[in-house]
């Protein structure tokens, strides 16, 4: 038998042993009974198959760190973005985790992996006749000021619903928010903001 280097995965003695597509089969048959979405099921073939494509229909207990670190180079070098990768280790990650609850494995070689690094996306700004007719399609006055509120100062629905009148500063003209994570900013206040505000 194939002797196992000292990253790769061990199995546990006395239980199964499958290949790549042989788990495949039985996690998306897993994840149908849990009735995951057809979008999620979708990307598990379609991850396997590239992982298969990397390194062949080999059995999981054999899959190491290094494979996985190679199947991530592979995948960048055919200029797929970062965050298509990362959500493909997301799969595989999870899927060996199933495989661990059920005593096929061991250790999970995608649980040290550092994922590529997803630059962030600055978000598209609203144009004013976009924004003017996102609030006029909204009939109730109580959502369209929440919704312009959001809009105006970016806050998450969360931090809008936890403001405090103690956290409005109407002669500074600012919005004092402690945000996610205890995160502290400061929120400028311009004229429609404070009218929105006062309502």
């Amino acid at each position: 038998e194939e002797e196992i280097s000292s990253n790769q995965r061990s199995s546990i003695p006395g239980t199964e042993r499958h290949t790549i597509t042989e788990f495949q089969e039985l996690y998306l048959s897993d994840c149908r009974s849990r009735q995951l979405s057809a979008k999620y099921l979708q990307s598990i073939k379609w991850t396997f198959d590239n992982l298969k494509r990397v390194m062949g229909d080999t059995l999981i207990v054999n899959v190491t760190q290094d494979q996985i670190q190679l199947y991530m180079a592979k995948e960048l070098e055919r200029n797929r973005k970062p965050r298509g990768v990362s959500d493909d280790l997301r799969v595989i990650r999870a899927a060996f985790n199933w495989a661990i609850e059920q005593k096929w494995l061991t250790i999970n070689p995608v649980t040290k992996i550092k994922f590529p690094k997803t630059p962030r996306q600055i978000p598209k700004r609203l144009s004013l006749t976009e924004f003017k007719q996102l609030v006029n399609a909204i009939d109730r006055e109580d959502d369209r000021n929440i919704a312009i509120a959001l809009i105006l100062t970016g806050l998450r629905i969360s931090e809008l619903l936890s403001l405090t009148w103690q956290d409005y500063h109407m002669g500074e003209r600012y919005i004092f928010i402690q945000g996610k994570g205890g995160h502290e900013r400061e929120i400028p206040i311009g004229s429609l903001l404070q009218e929105t505000l006062e309502k």
